[in-house]
């Protein structure tokens, strides 16, 4: 077993050996899609529970951006592509080689034309990279567990660049965007909402002499009430001002004021009794305004559906060559749970 301290430029060193330059396959495996929830949102400093949308981004590799301010786009073509640039007694590179080195990485990173130096500096460190690689085969360690784990991790990376690039290539066509956008309305439909104002103290008592005082409360005599009383750091200086909250989702602390916002019937209703918070303070609860439920135009999750789209289409095509794969290998699967125990470790006992 190689010793801890030495692994991070050994796994480099493999991973080099093993993939070169492949491109990193990027997935992001979901959550809440923002994009869906705020647009078309009419305050700026609302919380919107928005568009429930899971929508993996699903683009390359995070150097494939375009950075801001680069210059134009380069590819290195090989004048000889067998001469030689070094040699060792293990290994040659060839000006095949250092143009694919080059070539590996985003166009917008690559040597501008007449940069020698540019040039001369990934040469170097192709070499060095080749020399690393070259002395961790020697020591074996491509045989060490961990090491074995990212070189399989990099393969499999690997063959899901070729398998999928003709997926990747294929666009999604307007037609499928409104299918899916209409057989997943309600992912794209703002839930109802309300936008709370609460005072925060510490006692029942003056919770109760406060709930009369905010039903009277305008705009101007609301900021004083929430710096004279509030203990709430966060809302004190914007007159009590809590935000917008649907139903459902949303700071666990703050459900048992959603739920009595909810409960109100009319904006500028005050709850007749204080909220007990989760903090154990109390808050006088008024309901300021009450947004209906609203479908986001289509128009403005078009780039959400085709990401959903995209990434639907690579998901059903890796579990197919998986499925393939594993039956042509003879595939046998088991439980796992009961080969692993899990449980807790101290944070100051490390691994």
């Amino acid at each position: 077993m190689v010793p801890t301290r030495g692994r991070t430029w050994l796994c480099a060193a493999a991973l080099l050996v093993a993939a070169g330059a492949s491109r990193a396959l990027t997935q992001d495996a979901g959550g809440r899609d923002g994009g869906a929830r705020d647009a078309g949102a009419r305050d700026a400093g609302a919380r919107d529970a928005g568009a429930r949308s899971a929508v993996p981004r699903d683009g390359g590799a995070p150097d494939a951006a375009r950075p801001p301010s680069s210059p134009p786009p380069t590819k290195a073509i090989a004048r000889d592509p067998r001469r030689v640039y070094a040699k060792t007694s293990s290994f040659t590179v060839t000006a095949r080689d250092l143009a694919a080195a080059i070539n590996a990485r985003s166009p917008w990173l690559r040597p501008a034309p007449g940069r020698a130096d540019q040039v001369e500096e990934i040469a170097v460190e192709l070499v060095r990279e080749r020399l690393l690689a070259t002395e961790a085969r020697r020591r074996r360690l491509h045989g060490d567990p961990d090491i074995r784990r990212e070189i399989d991790r990099v393969l499999a990376r690997a063959l899901l660049d070729r398998e999928l690039a003709s997926i990747d290539a294929r666009p999604v066509s307007p037609a499928d965007i409104e299918r899916y956008y209409r057989a997943h309305l309600s992912d794209f439909t703002r839930p109802e909402q309300v936008r709370i104002t609460a005072l925060v103290v510490d006692d029942v008592v003056t919770a109760r002499r406060l709930i009369p005082q905010l039903r009277r409360s305008n705009p101007w005599n609301l900021r004083f009430l929430a710096r004279r009383w509030s203990r709430d750091r966060r809302t004190r200086t914007r007159s009590g001002d809590f935000g917008w909250h649907a139903r459902e989702g949303g700071p666990a602390d703050l459900r048992p004021l959603v739920e009595a916002a909810f409960a109100l019937a009319h904006p500028g209703d005050v709850a007749n009794e204080p909220v007990v918070g989760v903090d154990a303070r109390f808050y006088v609860v008024r309901l300021e305004e009450r947004r209906a439920p609203e479908v986001v135009p289509l128009g403005q999750v078009r780039a959400t559906i085709d990401s959903r789209i995209r990434h639907e289409r690579r998901a059903q095509a890796i579990d197919r060559l998986a499925e393939t794969l594993g039956r042509a290998s003879g595939l046998e699967l088991h439980p796992a749970s009961p080969l692993i125990r899990i449980q807790p470790i101290d944070a100051g006992a490390g691994r």
